[in-house]
């Protein structure tokens, strides 16, 4: 088995894991669970709605991404029976910006879907100058960069990050994110058998008609823990890495796996919320605009006011002449 060579700078497993009670996929029938996550898959029109890169095909203006388009590649082909494949994986990075509004990872986590075994999940040295670590977002840190170079636990760049990925999967390996096209994104993967907990959730919501429109509203994971798994993650005490994320994107999609019920409630009630937060927005910008037309009114009240009052003198001054 190929594990990765490089040393997890954080290699805890979370304390919160519902699946014990919801689900355990190691319990069920593995082509159960493979059927059911295929189910969820996403077919390439919503892929490339949502941003994924399919190809290397693309317009220059569709190439401004932090990978050059050149860069990109596809999933490596190799026998199905290689040691280290694995069926399902749960992948999430951090990432940092860096000089000319770059994203550039920072971090990578990936984890068999089937046995939690921690594969993957390392700092990365950014390419270029960090100019902003994004700690609330990503949970990065100078301090933490510096500590992983000085102990040696960090990978050199994203292309050793994309191996050390590419370890353990090929094209037909399914990859379980949440917005996993942020993460393909900073690694470079062309990849066509996804699972987004962000697209799987927003189309229960949502119903969208065309599934080649981007979706309207996606929902973070943490509100989606919060709300369906009823969990709190990336909070002050939890802390926020790639490494938890990859659980908590787990448990996500276990509980849509097992509980079809469970996320068409939870789906009726993010709709009737995100209808009424449509109604709420709609509101305050009628309000906005009613109040810019009557700022404007008044402004020309008040000019015509002026050029009433200004233009007898005008005249006297005209006629002096």
């Amino acid at each position: 088995m190929r594990i990765s060579t490089i040393a997890p700078f954080d290699s805890t497993i979370p304390p919160f894991d519902p699946t014990i009670a919801i689900f355990d996929p190691m319990q069920m029938d593995r082509a159960v669970v493979l059927d059911k996550l295929l189910d969820f898959s996403h077919y390439g029109p919503r892929l490339e709605a949502e941003g994924y890169r399919l190809h290397t095909i693309y317009p220059p203006k569709f190439c401004n991404s932090t990978i050059p388009c050149h860069q990109y590649r596809y999933s490596p082909i190799v026998p199905r029976d290689t040691p280290g494949i694995r069926a399902v994986l749960v992948v999430d990075c951090e990432v940092v910006k860096t000089k000319n509004n770059r994203r550039m990872l920072a971090s990578v986590s990936a984890i068999d879907f089937f046995t939690k075994e921690i594969l993957v999940n390392s700092l990365v040295e950014p390419a270029g100058e960090v100019v902003d670590w994004l700690s609330h977002q990503s949970g990065m840190s100078q301090r933490k960069m510096k500590s992983a170079r000085r102990s040696g636990t960090i990978m050199q760049n994203w292309q050793d990050a994309r191996e050390e990925v590419w370890k353990f999967m090929d094209p037909k390996t399914i990859l379980i994110g949440h917005t996993l096209v942020q993460s393909l994104e900073v690694l470079g993967i062309m990849h066509g058998n996804i699972v987004d907990t962000a697209i799987v959730t927003s189309e229960a919501v949502l119903h969208p008609a065309s599934q080649d429109e981007q979706l309207a509203r996606k929902w973070s994971l943490r509100v989606l823990s919060k709300e369906f798994l009823k969990i709190e993650i990336q909070t002050k005490a939890t802390g926020h890495t790639s490494l938890l994320d990859t659980f908590a994107i787990r448990n996500v999609i276990i509980r849509c796996i097992a509980d079809e019920k469970g996320l068409r409630a939870w789906a009726e009630n993010a709709s009737i919320e995100n209808q009424q937060g449509l109604t709420r927005r709609m509101k305050k910008s009628k309000l906005r605009l009613e109040k810019w037309k009557a700022l404007k009114k008044a402004e020309c009240k008040k000019r015509a006011q002026i050029d009433t009052k200004e233009g007898p003198e005008d005249n006297t001054l005209i006629k002096s002449f």
